[in-house]
């Protein structure tokens, strides 16, 4: 028998809307605006594709979490995973994620995003989770990334971190984005959940799981 897993993107594919800016106007509220007005030129430096997405995340980490408290992120994580996170799934793709533990599947989160709003969800969920990590220097953020942003091909690598020991191995794996595809080709059964029609993997929404 296969030891099979089911690799799960979060933001834009369990979720209807990005959770590290979700979280992030929820812990700052209107000083978000504020913070964004001087992050503005960088923001457009990466639509213009002038800056990457791994230099974008770093400098949006320095600009919005850096000097808060871990304890803050915390508390206000788990505020935001209780209060927010089951208003922005997807019901589709969640009742895919439920189908593979039904069937005893290891399921896993993998997403850019932070933990401390994604790990209460998945604790509660009893989902295991691989994330971006970032730097804690006196209880206080730091604004630098601890190791890589899992984001492309490190999701890839993170992934066959954890497979190398199971043999016979069968991977699932479901995304949204560029930053995905690394992992859906991995994949033996690979899931596109946007809206592009012209993904070269299966659109989720023509599957017979997936309900409009």
């Amino acid at each position: 028998m296969k030891n099979t897993f089911a690799f799960f993107d979060f933001d834009g594919t369990l979720t209807n809307k990005d959770t590290l800016t979700g979280f992030t106007k929820f812990l700052m509220g209107d000083r978000y605006w504020l913070t964004f007005l001087l992050f503005l030129p960088i923001f457009i430096s990466y639509k213009l594709n002038i800056i990457n997405q791994n230099r974008t995340k770093k400098l949006y980490l320095y600009f919005f979490l850096r000097q808060y408290s871990e304890k803050t992120l915390i508390a206000t994580g788990e505020n935001y995973a209780n209060n927010i996170i089951d208003t922005i799934i997807n019901p589709n793709i969640l009742k895919r994620l439920n189908w593979h533990k039904e069937n005893k599947h290891s399921v896993y989160i993998i997403t850019a995003s932070l933990k401390y709003w994604i790990e209460p969800w998945c604790k509660k969920n009893n989902i295991n989770l691989i994330c971006t990590n970032i730097e804690i220097s006196d209880g206080k953020v730091t604004g630098n990334l601890l190791g890589r942003n899992c984001f492309g091909e490190e999701k890839v690598n993170q992934i066959q971190r954890i497979i190398k020991a199971a043999q016979l191995t069968s991977i699932f794996a479901y995304g949204d984005s560029i930053g995905d595809y690394p992992m859906l080709t991995l994949a033996d059964y690979s899931y596109d959940c946007s809206k592009n029609t012209n993904s070269p993997y299966t659109l989720a929404k023509k599957e017979s799981w997936y309900a409009e």
